[in-house]
């Protein structure tokens, strides 16, 4: 047991790719202060003694994750083809990218803010005795991250209508990797929501973002809003100067307190990069909460941070002419209505259990083959 107490929110599999060929060590940033430590050693990156409690029922389950992600990342690394709908490799990487955005000390800062406002809100008018308790519990570790994971899990349907591409930066340039490296963007809605970013797996417009080496971008999108030009036709997209720095500034932007950079970035690099750093102080906003009413009579209650007030509006992707109607903020809401009751079926299933994570996985394969019912 003793062997599983240091415990990985950044996994190792990840970190490796920005470390030299053969190496256990990464160039690390510290944003507070931009010192630079050039051979941080691996096991004690992005890690913290038993970060998901210590009957390492999670932990043994995001191992099994991380090893269906490794083939994963080894065919998106060479592939210059989409995987299909049902491909092990693509539901295997929708799943570690879901729980990677999960599974960080940043993540479970926000849930816990999160879930307390979340209570609040649903027991608005009457809130019983036991949901006082709600805080306590959200301190215990084995308690925590059950719950979080369980609940990122249970969203794992949502990201299946997805359009999935490889992003690679401009020559010359690449990626770095920030402590919380998934982005989550609504670049349809940016500023368009009185201040609520349009974030959330199930909305309209939603953009996520996960650096998985140097030198690619795994970017999943609501296919239904976005088209990416005359010339990024394909599955990989070379991107230009401008829009390789705005994934960078977003991963330093998203960080809590280190990003990591190849062995080869120079220090006048670096430097740049830590312009960025500063505008995290003003990110920091309350959870702000809103209901809504599907069509199908279900309740949804959102809850999102204010929106960031920089430019995201890179060349490479856009929204088209023919999408922009939906990009109204009256049209914004769940890309599908029946998500509401989808979500309902997934999460009330006993078995959205730790162990059965793998399961999760299987059959989210069998209902992008024979659909919903194959639950």
């Amino acid at each position: 047991m003793a062997t599983k107490k240091n415990q990985h929110f950044v996994p190792k599999l990840l970190l490796k790719r920005w470390a030299a060929k053969g190496h256990q060590f990464v160039k690390a940033v510290v944003l507070e202060g931009g010192k630079i430590i050039t051979r941080a050693p691996i096991k004690s990156q992005c890690s913290r003694d038993y970060m998901y409690g210590k009957h390492l029922g999670i932990e043994d389950a995001l191992g099994q994750i991380e090893g269906d992600a490794v083939s994963a990342l080894d065919f998106f690394d060479a592939s210059h083809l989409p995987p299909t709908a049902t491909q092990r490799e693509r539901i295997s990487m929708l799943l570690f990218l879901l729980i990677q955005r999960s599974r960080t000390e940043s993540a479970f800062d926000e849930e816990q803010e999160f879930s307390e406002g979340m209570m609040k809100m649903v027991f608005r008018h009457d809130l019983p005795p036991e949901a006082k308790l709600w805080s306590k519990l959200t301190q215990d570790p084995d308690f925590n991250s059950k719950f979080i994971f369980s609940t990122s899990v249970s969203a794992l349907p949502f990201l299946c209508d997805l359009g999935m591409r490889i992003l690679e930066p401009a020559k010359g340039f690449e990626f770095v990797l920030g402590d919380h490296p998934t982005i989550l963007m609504n670049q349809a809605f940016h500023k368009k929501l009185g201040g609520l970013s349009g974030l959330g797996w199930a909305m309209s417009g939603i953009q996520a973002l996960l650096p998985i080496s140097p030198f690619a971008v795994l970017m999943i999108f609501d296919k239904r809003m976005y088209c990416f030009g005359r010339k990024n036709t394909g599955f990989r997209i070379r991107l230009d100067v401008n829009d390789t720095v705005l994934i960078n500034s977003l991963q330093i932007l998203n960080a809590k307190s280190v990003f990591y950079v190849s062995p080869s970035t120079s220090d006048s690099q670096i430097g740049h990069l830590l312009t960025f750093a500063p505008k995290r102080l003003s990110l920091k906003s309350k959870v702000r909460f809103t209901e809504y009413i599907s069509k199908d009579g279900n309740s949804i209650i959102g809850g999102s941070r204010r929106d960031l007030n920089i430019d995201i509006t890179w060349t490479f992707c856009r929204v088209p002419k023919k999408a922009r109607v939906l990009a109204s903020p009256e049209r914004w809401g769940p890309r599908d209505p029946t998500f509401c009751s989808r979500h309902r079926e997934f999460f009330s299933r006993r078995d959205i259990e730790p162990a059965s994570f793998r399961k999760a996985l299987e059959q989210m394969i069998e209902y992008q083959c024979r659909g919903w019912r194959a639950f």
